[in-house]
């Protein structure tokens, strides 16, 4: 995509100004007539943005690469790819659709249906995510699936608005890859299988995804005598339970969404309570998430489990698997 050239240097170099302390700051080392040209001649990804564009190495795989933009909250873009004898184009486009539309908050978030389009004239499968949470959670996601030659090529851009992404789009080029040199590049391993996670003496049975995300704990000492019954797991001061999430997510503005209940499940008496956190109340629109409480006895301990999830993804079908899970933990 080209910008105004002219513009874009007059841009840059005002962010070198001393007096101005607001200025952001661009590295313009990959800068060429006014855009940003990121190439990685390795796995021949081609990448042309306006200047204000970065890119990240997340440190976890050698498939993935990420663009920021340093002017927006928002854009963003990801570029994947796999083997195609493992994730054809169709199929890792309904596993991801499929997958978006199951966490998905259904109030505040939409998913469209898989279309067939077309990148650089390459046969495409995409459909696109539309999110109107609060804060910095209203933006448009495009995603595309295609292939060349060996490889599924999964392209994600976030923006404002679509007309953005269509923008953006075509400064992205991919070339077909040597599979002598690349070799295997599997998805299915990222998924993940069902599996059983000990914490606090008991298992629980994690699908998926869950599996490195899901991070149970057991109040101990002077926290559980505060907040929950050591004999029937029931939270016993709401105030103190409050409390001690404003100490663990560093906010000030805790409101309850619903009252304690309680639900006995094989025996177990499970006691759970949802609370809305909001970053920064004095704002017009802030971010918000959501913790749900869940806490019983077992084996004459008091057991604490805090789920936590955006705006995005509270009240979808993800509520109701952590319950699942959290009703199913085992004990000897």
């Amino acid at each position: 995509m080209k910008m105004n050239p002219t513009d874009a240097l007059y841009d840059i170099a005002e962010s070198f100004s001393l007096t101005d302390s607001d200025r952001d700051f661009y590295d313009i080392s990959s800068v060429k007539d006014g855009v940003c040209e990121f190439a990685n001649e390795e796995y021949k990804i081609n990448v042309t943005l306006p200047p204000s564009w970065y890119t990240y190495d997340s440190g976890y795989a050698t498939n993935e690469f990420i663009y920021f933009d340093n002017d927006s909250d928002s854009n963003l873009i990801l570029i994947r790819f796999y083997s195609k004898n493992d994730m054809p184009a169709s199929e890792l486009a309904a596993l991801n659709h499929s997958v978006s539309s199951y966490i998905a908050n259904p109030d505040i978030k939409t998913v469209s249906d898989i279309i067939t389009g077309s990148f650089k004239g390459v046969e495409t499968k995409e459909y696109i995510m539309d999110v109107r949470g609060a804060g910095n959670n209203k933006y448009v996601m495009k995603e595309i699936f295609f292939e060349v030659g060996e490889y599924t090529y999964n392209i994600s851009v976030i923006s404002e608005d679509e007309s953005e992404i269509d923008k953006l789009l075509p400064g992205i080029t991919v070339g077909e890859l040597d599979y002598e040199k690349v070799g295997t590049i599997l998805k299915t391993t990222a998924l993940g299988y069902d599996t059983e996670i000990d914490f606090a003496g008991g298992k629980m049975m994690c699908p998926k995804y869950w599996v490195s995300e899901l991070s149970p704990s057991h109040l101990e000492d002077n926290r559980s005598g505060s907040t929950i019954d050591e004999e029937t797991g029931k939270i016993s001061e709401l105030d103190k339970l409050e409390e001690y999430i404003e100490d663990a997510f560093y906010v000030n503005d805790i409101t309850a969404v619903n009252e304690l209940s309680s639900e006995t499940v094989n025996g177990r008496v499970i006691y759970s309570q949802t609370f809305m956190i909001t970053e920064d109340s004095d704002a017009d629109d802030s971010n918000i998430a959501y913790a749900t409480v869940y806490s019983f006895a077992q084996n004459n301990k008091a057991h604490f489990i805090v789920y936590t999830r955006s705006d995005i993804n509270y009240n979808s079908k993800l509520d109701t698997e952590v319950y699942d899970m959290i009703k199913n933990i085992s004990y000897k």
